[in-house]
């Protein structure tokens, strides 16, 4: 529940629904970006409401 929370405190509404908006791959390096440059995963991932583990996905991803 507190997530939910916390994610609808960082994006509103959209973040709670499940057919969420399609990132471009700008978003992705964007928020790749913040992770390598010392924010938490999962506080960037909250902050644009998808799962840490996605997130975790692209940066290895990226790193490859």
């Amino acid at each position: 529940m507190r997530r939910w929370v916390r994610i609808y405190d960082a994006i509103g509404e959209v973040g709670l629904k499940h057919q969420k908006p399609k990132r471009n791959y700008l978003d992705k390096l964007a928020m790749i970006d913040r992770v390598l440059n010392g924010e938490s995963l999962n506080e960037v991932a909250i902050s644009h409401g998808i799962q840490s583990d996605l997130l975790s996905k692209w940066v290895k991803i990226y790193e490859h």
